[in-house]
């Protein structure tokens, strides 16, 4: 079972890590989209997209210019690593979020008495990429909700 992250919730969980990486307020985030790409942005439609609002394309597009970064950079659902650059597919993930991953999903499937190695392997990829986008937590209750909703053995 792959990860599919739509674009809505791709933008939340990256605006929500830039805005943390970089420090940078919703006052902030507007004035540099409109000094970087002349794009007007308000600072209800940042709280709005960060609630999980609606919004139109170009608010990815003043996000992007706020950041630096690309649009598809915006909806990357691989996210953004601790310095605020997206992750490419190919990256290695940092090591902290290989480590947290491997120990979880080791220790959840001996407990469990999964010795299915593909889904294992499968599983520390999913589980690091949800360290990255919400924390150690979020990795743990990934492997978890993963493994009540399979069949492995």
């Amino acid at each position: 079972m792959a990860l599919k992250v739509d674009s809505k919730t791709a933008l939340v969980q990256n605006l929500k890590k830039l805005k943390k990486v970089t420090g940078l307020n919703n006052k902030e985030i507007c004035a540099l989209a409109a000094d970087n790409g002349d794009h007007i942005l308000h600072g209800n439609t940042v709280t709005n997209v960060l609630a999980g609002k609606d919004f139109q394309s170009k608010t990815i597009d003043a996000f992007a210019a706020a950041f630096n970064v690309s649009p598809g950079d915006m909806i990357n659902p691989l996210g953004f690593n601790d310095e605020g650059k997206p992750i490419d597919k190919g990256e290695a993930f940092p090591m902290d979020a290989v480590e947290t991953a491997i120990d979880c999903v080791l220790n959840i499937c001996h407990l469990a008495g999964v010795e299915d190695r593909a889904w294992i392997n499968a599983t520390i990829k999913e589980a690091a990429h949800e360290y990255i986008q919400s924390g150690p937590d979020a990795a743990h209750g990934y492997v978890l909700t993963k493994l009540k909703g399979s069949n492995v053995n």
